[in-house]
């Protein structure tokens, strides 16, 4: 019989995403405002990783709740779509502003392959005549949202599959960490570079394709995965979290294994079990074993998807500040809670849920 960790607003999971899509900000900028490199102290506690154990964390048991995929495809599809048009409108714009628009008029077919793609899940994909400015040009973390996508439309296939074969979630979980200890045995040990090289790959065939889009979706999986799992064992849950010593250690070794060389600081998280371990549930004791704290707007996905675009056009106009950089993501992404997700939210939740009127359940 399962024990499912039950999950309230009694927790401070919204303030710990906000933090960490802060984190991923204040990373990104050091990086792009002040050309510090990859492997500066933040590298140690990078967000996503706690981004996808969260979301199989709370997600699947939710579709398990209903186990209407079009219902629980509508409630997604209303939290994620509108930022992702959102950004590939700025995308455009920003484009058009800093490349002109002959980039469209002289490549008409592959400006609207391109559209599509990035109003889809192909967001990585960016056809040959858009490869000059490659996919981090203007907003890298989108890869984050089209890998969530996609682990998303797998749920209800998941779910389906273990009416079958009830271990599949631990059979792809293992799958997946199998994958990414042979990529990793590799001459490329450093898994994210190796996906940053798929992502400005100039090819368009459709191996490269499926490469740039599968690939970190099935490195990823066995974070969440590992949500999944722990959601549904609460007895596992409640002994780790009320022993931080454990995750303590597990940082602690990690760190130490990477100051000898030994672990490369930038093959740390997502792609190190032990790390992810120590970092993850460290998280997690902070969101359900600290006083709760008053609820705060869900601005942690505007954040994650406004700051590239606002730090490109600060370098573009010679403004190297982080805190002006932060400062406007804020400011962005409050707006576009306030004015945008937070409208289409409640105008379409009673399509999504005949049990809920003005909310979504489980936001992630």
């Amino acid at each position: 019989m399962r024990h499912i960790v039950a999950v309230g607003r009694d927790n401070n999971l919204g303030w710990l995403r906000l933090i960490i899509a802060t984190q991923v900000a204040v990373r990104h900028g050091l990086i792009h405002f002040y050309d510090l490199g990859s492997y500066d102290s933040l590298a140690f506690f990078r967000g996503t990783p706690f981004f996808f154990l969260v979301s199989g964390f709370l997600i699947y048991e939710s579709y398990l709740k209903d186990q209407d995929p079009w219902r629980f495809y509508q409630r997604r599809a209303i939290r994620l779509l509108p930022m992702v048009y959102l950004s590939t409108l700025a995308t455009i714009f920003i484009l058009l502003w800093f490349v002109g628009p002959s980039l469209f008029v002289d490549h008409p077919l592959q400006s609207l392959i391109w559209l599509f793609n990035q109003l889809t899940v192909l967001q990585k994909i960016w056809p040959p005549a858009f490869a000059e400015y490659g996919q981090s040009f203007i907003n890298g973390p989108l890869w984050f949202i089209s890998t969530i996508l996609i682990l998303y439309i797998c749920v209800p296939l998941i779910a389906r599959a273990e009416t079958y074969v009830p271990q599949t979630v631990p059979i792809l979980i293992v799958t997946s960490l199998l994958v990414s200890v042979a990529l990793s045995m590799r001459d490329e040990y450093d898994l994210i570079a190796l996906d940053r090289a798929v992502l400005t790959a100039k090819s368009f065939d459709a191996f490269s394709v499926a490469a740039k889009v599968l690939h970190p979706v099935v490195v990823s999986f066995w974070m969440f995965g590992l949500g999944i799992l722990l959601r549904r064992n609460a007895q596992v849950f409640i002994y780790f979290i009320n022993r931080p010593q454990y995750f303590v250690a597990a940082v602690a070794v990690s760190i130490a294994l990477s100051q000898t060389g030994f672990l490369p600081v930038d093959a740390l998280p997502p792609f190190h079990p032990l790390y992810f371990f120590g970092y993850v549930g460290l998280a997690l004791l902070i969101a359900f074993k600290t006083p709760r704290l008053p609820q705060v707007p869900d601005l942690s996905m505007g954040v994650f998807v406004w700051h590239m675009p606002i730090f490109k056009i600060l370098i573009y106009y010679e403004t190297n500040s982080l805190p002006v950089g932060i400062l406007l993501t804020f400011m962005v992404a409050a707006v576009s809670y306030r004015y945008i997700e937070r409208p289409i939210a409640r105008r379409f939740a009673w399509r999504s849920s005949p049990k809920q009127s003005g909310s979504i359940a489980h936001r992630v």
